[in-house]
């Protein structure tokens, strides 16, 4: 049988490790859930742009082109 102090320790330190995997463990599992979810939301909105806007819309780059060089 051991002292008094090193049961008591153990106690704590058994304690502390069911405190760490009830609680903090319990708490990160929905909050990566969260964040990979995020990610992967955006990664998807990537596909939906354009891959290139500028050839979509080249009148309007030229209108625009044009009205800067009237007010200069």
């Amino acid at each position: 049988m051991g002292s008094p102090r090193t049961e008591v320790q153990s106690q704590v330190q058994a304690l502390v490790q069911q405190v760490f995997d009830n609680a903090y463990l319990a708490a990160m599992k929905p909050t990566i859930g969260v964040a990979v979810a995020v990610l992967l939301l955006g990664a998807l909105s990537c596909l939906l742009v354009p891959a290139n806007r500028s050839a979509a819309r080249p009148a309007e780059a030229d209108v625009r082109t044009a009205d800067v060089a009237r007010i200069a």
